[in-house]
């Protein structure tokens, strides 16, 4: 597959400790507890300081500048398919631009803004990124059941074709590691699948009758609905133009991949230490201070 420009792709791990505020703060969340209102106040403002040294530290190692990430506040968006463009306006607002959070689905970054970073933090859900190579801009957005049934992978590519004219039949994709759809099971089907079956087309299943279980693996898959949400915004993004061979899947299962974190696989063990979110962003290269680069740590497509 063709290089996506000079586009770097990267995502962390549970190595790197959790890449969200709230999730780093579990780590705390004991110790905290017994503060009264202005201690706690002061220990948050500490919290926050750990939080940007220990992102400034990790993300030495992947090429960047842990202060530069924005992220889109997209469980405040109230418009489908919005975006913001992560520019100067944007981060000329503060000094650590993980709290600048635009109430958007969708954010794109150009490739003449230097320093700066697009991401989401996450545990099971997919993150999708997509690169027009010849305009150099790219799109991200968090992909949950919710965003899939409202197509905002769709709205993405709509997005790049507003801000940049792109060309569909020249845009590139990343999804990125997931729940995949044999770990991602409903006992009822989830609510947003309900209200638009048709982007779901065969990305749900019930129990193959060829599946080699016990009785009881048998039993409780009878009773589940399994969930492909790769595949449901591979279809989504093939019925949109995209070229199949510039739509690049992350292998990783975030249930059974140890390095990284799994809302589910939390809620099934009832284990704290399997909390957190990591990181899933982009970035342009070349445009970021000279950071020694761990071989490995980040990919191209």
């Amino acid at each position: 597959m063709n290089k996506i420009s000079n586009l770097k792709i990267f995502e962390t791990t549970i190595y790197d400790r959790p890449m969200e505020f709230k999730s780093f703060f579990i780590d705390y969340n004991n110790e905290f507890k017994t503060k009264n209102y202005d201690e706690k106040a002061k220990e948050i403002k500490r919290l926050k300081k750990e939080f940007l040294k220990n992102r400034i530290t990790m993300c030495e190692k992947y090429g960047f500048d842990g202060s530069k990430i924005i992220i889109p506040n997209d469980k405040f968006s109230k418009e489908t398919g919005s975006y913001f463009l992560a520019d100067e306006k944007i981060y000329s607002e503060k000094k650590d631009l993980i709290y600048v959070k635009k109430s958007k689905n969708i954010v794109l970054l150009k490739s003449d803004n230097p320093g700066i970073v697009i991401g989401y933090p996450v545990a099971d859900d997919p993150v999708v990124i997509i690169e027009d190579k010849d305009n150099q801009i790219s799109a991200l957005a968090h992909c949950d059941l919710d965003k899939i049934s409202k197509k905002v992978p769709v709205y993405m590519i709509k997005a790049l074709k507003q801000e940049a004219n792109s060309n569909v039949k020249n845009l590139k994709v990343y999804i990125s590691s997931n729940l995949k759809e044999k770990n991602n099971k409903y006992y009822v089907k989830p609510k947003p699948i309900k209200e638009n079956p048709k982007v779901w087309k065969d990305s749900v299943h019930k129990y193959d009758k060829n599946d080699k279980n016990n009785i009881k693996s048998i039993i409780q898959d009878l009773l589940t609905y399994r969930i492909n949400q790769e595949h449901a915004i591979y279809n989504m993004l093939v019925k949109e133009g995209i070229d199949p061979t510039n739509i690049t899947i992350s292998d990783r299962n975030t249930y059974e991949d140890s390095r990284l974190y799994s809302a589910r696989k939390t809620q099934d063990y009832h284990e704290p230490n399997l909390q957190g979110k990591f990181l899933v962003g982009a970035y342009y290269e070349g445009t970021f201070p000279n950071y020694k680069e761990e071989k490995g740590r980040t990919r191209t497509l």
